[in-house]
Order: structure tokens, then sequence, then C-alpha cells
């Protein structure tokens, strides 16, 4: 079923959810966290101050708000604007990964609800830009040069953003 456009991203139903989100923020989901932080044992990690807690769990949960809210639709930057790092300047970062280009999926191997959604939504698909991390030869120019290993494990991490919010390169938070 199409609802359209969500309401409240319209006024003034928008004034009335960004009120209740930040309210409701503010005077209930602070002040909990900041006593369930207080013990050690209830922080995602031991390791983690009681700042970086009330920050990470702060930012996981404007950035659903900022976008049900309407406040944000995007923030991707296109592939255009920020062409996928060349392996020489990874390297100068001190880093042990190379550069590719994982290729988009082709329309026809789209199949029920996917392709209805990129259909209603014209979604075009993209090759996406990642990081090969390990011990590997930097001259190789894509993935097929490095032929699979029988028993070999791979595994693809999308960073946090989901390639809404920010991009994939390297010197990006959300990227490693």
């Amino acid at each position: 079923m199409d609802t359209g456009i969500i309401p409240w991203h319209r006024q003034p139903f928008k004034t009335l959810y960004v009120t209740y989100l930040i309210t409701f923020l503010v005077l209930i989901k602070l002040p909990w966290w900041a006593l369930y932080f207080v013990p050690i044992n209830n922080r995602p990690s031991p390791t983690w101050s009681w700042g970086i807690c009330m920050k990470t769990r702060l930012l996981r949960s404007i950035f659903p708000f900022l976008i049900r809210g309407g406040l944000i639709t995007s923030v991707h930057v296109s592939p255009d604007d920020l062409p996928p790092m060349s392996n020489d300047e990874i390297g100068k970062m001190g880093f042990n990964c190379r550069s590719v280009l994982i290729p988009s999926v082709n329309d026809e191997d789209l199949h029920g609800e996917i392709k209805k959604w990129k259909e209603r939504n014209e979604v075009t698909t993209v090759a996406v830009p990642g990081y090969w991390w390990g011990d590997q030869e930097r001259s190789a120019p894509s993935l097929g040069d490095y032929p699979p290993v029988s028993g070999e494990k791979v595994i693809i991490h999308f960073h946090g953003g989901a390639y809404v919010v920010s991009h994939t390169r390297l010197t990006c938070s959300n990227a490693s």
C-alpha cells in the first residue's frame, strides 16, 4: 500500500512531531541514559567512558529522528563528487587495503518486492566503491584478479550510513 507523503513531513504535524521528540529526548531519554550508563557493566564496552556512551546513544537516536521528521532526506555525496581513493592515497594513509569497485546489480537480476520497490521509487543501481582489506597485491586492478581459494571466507561490511548518509572514503568515520 502506497501511503504517499509521511504525515509528519508536513505542517502542522511536523511541528508537533519535532516538539514531541525533542521533549521526549530531553525529559525522558537523556536522564535515563545518564543514570543507566553510570555503572560500567551497563556500558557497551567496559573501556567506554560515560561520555562516549552518551554521545553514541544520542547519535543513534538523533539520525532516525532527523530522517523520520523530514528534517533531512539524504546527505548522500554522489560518487562523482568523491571518487574512490586511489591505492597510492590509501598506502600513504597507512591502511593495509586497496580500493575496489563493487559492480551494480543488473536490473534483470532483481525480482519480487525488491524490483517493485526499485521501480516505484525510481531507484537506479550504481557501482559502489569499497576497500579490500588484508594482504594482497596492490597492483591487481579488480576483485576478479584474486581467484577464490577452496574454503575461503569473505565478509562484506557496509558502513553505518548504508550509502545514504555520508560516503565510503576511508577518511569518513562511517567507512571503516
